[in-house]
């Protein structure tokens, strides 16, 4: 697959730099698809092929127990996903719509279906724009991706996991802490007992005996002393 696409290697952040501006005749392996860049048509199913290609890679890294992170691919498909849509509109329509906007709002919209975190994807493509000027279709991608991510999966990817373990806590963090935890896996019973008539042979017995260094005094009744 690097092979076809060498972007894949990699976070792609240079990839990404050069389709913000416009530049999206860097993607793809030069030899092979050198010349087929030049038919608009064969340059729409290049494009699509990262994607796809994007995905099944970040998948199968992270399947196999590699680190291929999860903000570097949002934020690399999101770009091209960005850019290929704009392809498709000036393709179909004719028209000229901004190649470096729609990447910029396509990295948003899948930042936040990803990660759960609208607010997030749209302050900091804001931020990375430095302005403001993208500000209303940035707010509305990001909030239908997340609508619509969180429709067929209540859970970001952070949580997913947690929640199939039925281990993620959203409300009342501390009660719940409480209530889930088991007593027997954090009281120490591995102590060495004392009596308090015990002489001090018994007690030099008791101490080589024992792995603690603490000895509580018990009666027969268990009350301490």
């Amino acid at each position: 697959m690097i092979f076809l696409y060498p972007s894949l290697f990699g976070e792609g952040y240079t990839i990404l730099k050069e389709v913000l501006k416009g530049n999206g005749e860097v993607v793809g392996n030069p030899v092979i698809f050198g010349s087929l860049k030049q038919s608009p048509i064969y340059f729409t199913v290049i494009l699509f092929g990262l994607i796809l290609l994007k995905v099944i890679a970040m998948a199968v890294t992270q399947g196999i127990g590699g680190i291929g992170g999860t903000f570097a691919p949002a934020i690399f498909i999101g770009g091209i996903s960005g850019f290929f849509a704009a392809h498709v509109i000036n393709l179909v329509t004719g028209l000229n719509v901004s190649y470096s906007n729609f990447t910029l709002v396509g990295m948003a919209g899948v930042m936040s279906g990803v990660m759960h975190a609208p607010l997030t994807a749209v302050f900091l493509i804001a931020e990375i724009t430095g302005g403001y000027a993208l500000l209303t279709p940035l707010i509305s991608v990001s909030a239908i991706a997340y609508l619509t991510s969180y429709y067929f999966e209540p859970n970001s990817i952070y949580t997913r996991q947690l929640a199939a373990r039925k281990e993620l806590i959203t409300h009342d963090k501390d009660k719940a802490v409480l209530i889930l935890m088991k007593l027997d896996r954090h009281i120490e019973t591995n102590f060495s007992q004392v009596h308090p008539d015990a002489t001090l042979g018994d007690l030099v017995k008791i101490v080589a005996n024992s792995s603690r260094n603490v000895f509580p005094v018990v009666d027969e009744e268990k009350n301490f002393q």
